[in-house]
């Protein structure tokens, strides 16, 4: 008994200052046990302390060890409830213990030793209380019911995603197909372009207004009219042109062409006599022509003339016409080109068959053929220079306009008044490509 006492006076003392409010449950719990019929029974303490541990294994058999861990609670969550349930597993081995000391008589309550931690289990069961409230909550089907509704809602969702994307995407492969087909379109109708491009041979027929000039103010007929003016009507080429396409920008052309050149004399006096005629050095006469010619201008050469009133002075125009058939060979190198509109460049040279040699004397009485220059080499050449500007009419049509400079070269076998003549023309045609 003493021992008793102080055991009990011992506790006392250590939860002395020990204050700790347990939960309605607990007290619950002791109340439904403190009004049960206590049967007073004397049994030896080796059965109390048998029974306890027969509990203790029953309870190890009957609840064993289980953790439940949500997939979806963080990694530091799902060890709390671990140890949650593993605490659950002592509170109620603890529990149990304590429900069996409060179905034991009181005698037998004096002679037992009360656990040391019985404030610890206490306060382990108010936590695990808590615990089960916040796995209520999270568990709350409310909640699930929302998460449910949001779930069902996420699916309408992406259900109508599913069908915009699905819709934009055949949208989007019409509008690709059409892309394909005006590309395909496209396609052919630069490669029929590229073929009417990529054509290497074309033809053109030629049409050119010319004027041929000097580069010296004398005559090409005698040194005696170097004085006179020289006047350069207008005259026409006409033929047709070959081109071949060597690159992209340069191709060579050729063909063949009709050019005609006329230089007018003017000023000239004629003087019908018998004894004096035909004294112009480059000109061989027809039969027939008996005339002395002179310039009109010059005062001193009319008065040293015994004029009577059978030969009297006219004055007349001495007009030279030269025909040529010409063969240019030449490059044309393009220099600029904006699709419709291409600028060449063109070079080379020209041989020149002499085809036509006339001289004429025209006056206010008589127009007569008096013959031809003596002087003129039958073949010739010119250098030739000028600038071509095509537009396109169709794929394989285009009109081109082609302003030309021809230098010419060789033209005389004797120059005694160093004439040297070129020709400033403009040429057009329409260029067919095949």
């Amino acid at each position: 008994m003493m021992e008793d006492k102080k055991i009990e006076r011992l506790f006392q003392e250590k939860l002395k200052d020990f204050e700790m409010q347990p939960s309605p449950l607990v007290w619950e719990n002791i109340e439904s046990n403190l009004t049960k019929k206590k049967k007073r029974r004397i049994l030896p303490i080796w059965w109390f302390t048998s029974g306890i541990a027969s509990m203790i294994v029953i309870g190890l058999l009957l609840f064993p060890k289980a953790e439940y861990v949500d997939e979806n609670i963080p990694f530091e969550t799902k060890e709390t409830i671990t140890k949650q349930n593993e605490n659950t597993n002592i509170v109620t081995n603890q529990n149990n213990q304590i429900k069996e000391l409060n179905t034991t008589p009181k005698s037998a309550e004096d002679n037992i030793i009360k656990p040391k931690n019985t404030p610890v289990v206490v306060q382990q069961k108010e936590e695990l209380v808590v615990s089960n409230k916040i796995a209520t909550q999270k568990k709350n089907p409310l909640k699930s019911a929302l998460t449910v509704k949001g779930f069902k809602a996420d699916g309408k969702i992406a259900m109508k995603n599913v069908l915009y994307d699905a819709l934009n995407l055949k949208t989007k492969e019409r509008e690709l197909e059409k892309k394909d087909f005006i590309a395909e379109v496209s396609k052919e109708n630069e490669k029929k372009e590229d073929q009417s491009n990529n054509s290497k041979w074309s033809v053109s027929p030629v049409f050119g207004i010319l004027t041929s000039q000097s580069f010296t103010k004398t005559s090409a007929i005698d040194s005696k009219l170097s004085q006179n003016e020289i006047s350069n009507p207008g005259t026409i080429a006409y033929g047709v042109n070959f081109a071949y396409q060597l690159s992209d920008k340069l191709s060579i052309k050729s063909g063949l062409q009709v050019q005609n050149m006329s230089y007018d004399t003017e000023n000239v006096g004629i003087v019908a006599s018998s004894v004096i005629s035909n004294n112009l050095e480059n000109i061989s006469f027809n039969n027939g022509s008996n005339f002395l010619y002179i310039n009109a201008t010059d005062a001193e050469s009319v008065s040293s003339l015994d004029l009577s009133s059978s030969n009297s002075l006219q004055e007349a125009t001495l007009t030279q016409d030269l025909n040529y058939i010409e063969f240019p060979l030449e490059l044309k190198y393009q220099v600029f080109s904006s699709g419709t509109i291409q600028t060449s460049i063109i070079s080379g040279f020209s041989t020149l068959f002499l085809t036509k040699n006339n001289i004429s004397a025209q006056s206010a009485t008589f127009s007569e053929n008096i013959g031809e220059a003596n002087n003129l080499n039958s073949i010739n050449f010119s250098a030739n220079l000028g600038l071509d500007v095509e537009f396109n009419i169709s794929r394989k049509m285009r009109l081109n306009i082609n302003p030309m400079f021809k230098s010419q070269l060789n033209t005389f076998s004797e120059n005694p008044t160093n004439f040297r003549p070129y020709i400033l023309g403009v040429y057009s045609g329409l260029r067919y490509s095949f």
